[in-house]
This record gives structure tokens, C-alpha cells and sequence, in this order.
């Protein structure tokens, strides 16, 4: 069995990508978050954030889709590939994604230890933020992982 030592506290930032108005209405439908909040333009002018905002499930989506090519490439540096999602902890929300911003999301690899239970995988902790492009924190979460030392 081949032991591997990740660098731990290595970070990667994604490219940037801007939620546009039909993507927004896209992730609402596919996962029926219809509250008004999310898709009624009128009801979300009477809110605090004066227009519809992304659901919270869709933004952690949004979170993991711009860094798994980040973390997919630092673990193919390491001889190791992915096996499963296990979870996620710790999932932090601080402000809205709304139509037309600009984000970019940021992965640091927190924790990498042996599995007891399966010889050659590692289960693999990131802590992933997605931020405006002018730095604005959306959301923090941990995100775990199983991975393995490819053959």
C-alpha cells in the first residue's frame, strides 16, 4: 500500500463564472426551491435584498462545481483520484447570490488522513468559500471526501 502526504493548507482559486438570470431560474426549477423569495421578481423587491436570490442547496452546488476541477487536479498531482462525497459540516451562508454576480470559489485542503476501514483510500476534509468578484464571502463550508491512490 502506497502512502501518500498531501499538502495540507494548499489552497486554489477557481476561474470566475456570473449566475445569469436564466441560470438562476434553471437551478429554482431543477430543484423546485419555489418560494417566491427565489422566483417571484415582485415579492423579492419587498425583501431585504430587493431582488430574487439563488437557494441556499444551489449555492453549495454552485460552491463545489467551481472547485472540483481545483481539487481534482491537486489530488491527479498526488497519484490519487476520487471516490465518493461523504459529506459536508459546517455549511455557512453570509450573503445572497443574486442574478448577474460574479463569484469565484476558493478550496483549502484542511484534512487527509488513512482510512481505518479501507486500505489505500484517504478521507479528505477541504474547506471551500465562494465569494464575489469583489471578495464578498457568500458561503463557507467543509466539505469530505473519499479519495485513493490510483493504480
Amino acid at each position: 500500500m502506497t502512502t501518500v502526504q498531501l499538502p495540507i493548507g494548499a489552497e486554489r482559486v477557481s476561474q470566475s463564472r456570473t449566475i445569469t438570470e436564466g441560470e438562476l431560474a434553471d437551478l429554482t426549477n431543477l430543484t423546485w426551491t419555489h418560494s417566491e423569495l427565489h422566483s417571484s421578481r415582485e415579492f423579492a423587491k419587498t425583501t431585504e435584498f430587493g431582488e430574487r436570490i439563488l437557494a441556499g442547496p444551489c449555492v453549495l452546488a454552485v460552491t463545489v462545481g467551481l472547485v472540483l476541477s481545483e481539487f481534482t487536479a491537486l489530488l491527479r498531482e498526488h497519484g490519487m483520484g476520487t471516490v465518493a462525497l461523504l459529506g459536508f459540516n459546517n455549511v455557512r451562508f453570509f450573503a445572497p447570490l443574486l442574478p448577474g454576480d460574479t463569484v469565484r470559489g476558493r478550496v483549502k485542503l484542511h484534512d487527509a488522513r488513512e482510512s481505518k476501514s479501507r486500505p489505500g483510500h484517504y478521507v479528505i476534509t477541504w474547506l471551500e468559500t465562494l465569494e464575489r468578484y469583489d471578495g464578498t464571502r457568500l458561503m463557507n463550508a467543509e466539505h469530505i471526501m473519499m479519495a485513493r491512490v490510483r493504480d
